[in-house]
């Protein structure tokens, strides 16, 4: 898997803030390899990579966002199990990954079709008083972000609350 590693880490530093880039790794059609690591529950620091980087590129490019929500099966097919899978780590980057993934126009519909709601309600209805990382946006001027605050986000999002 280190292998694994090392390429999605080379991509991302190719695609990352590069459009031209980005708009190559489309024109290959390669695009969903990084799909394929984020999917590999074997390995979570590949999937922890994976969605690091298609989270940045999704920053890049509101076509990339799109292309995520509405023609790939990642937001409602394995969203859900991503938010669920126990690994902190891989829940901060998949709620990074969700949250930027919510700004697409397409999202709310997506989203709704598989897991991902019910793994959403359940870290809004958590205790958990961890910070995070990356959420700037929704700090408001507070300390920390927690895992609740941002799922709680997305969620009002995903169903016209805000």
């Amino acid at each position: 898997h280190r292998a694994a590693e090392d390429i999605v880490a080379c991509v991302g530093v190719l695609v990352a803030g590069f459009t031209p880039g980005l708009s190559d790794l489309f024109a290959s059609g390669e695009a969903p390899v990084l799909l394929n690591c984020l999917y590999c529950s074997e390995h979570p620091p590949l999937q922890i990579l994976a969605a690091e980087v298609l989270t940045d590129a999704a920053s890049s490019s509101s076509m990339f966002t799109t292309w995520l929500v509405t023609e790939t099966d990642l937001v409602g097919g394995h969203l859900g199990e991503l938010l669920e899978g126990g690994h902190t780590e891989l829940v901060d980057a998949t709620l990074r990954l969700c949250k930027r993934l919510s700004s697409a126009e397409a999202f709310s519909h997506s989203v709704q079709k598989g897991t991902a709601v019910r793994a959403l309600q359940k870290l809004a209805e958590s205790e958990s008083t961890d910070t995070l990382t990356g959420f700037d946006e929704l700090g408001e001027g507070r300390r920390g972000v927690t895992r609740k605050d941002v799922a709680m986000s997305i969620l009002s999002t995903a169903f016209h609350m805000d």
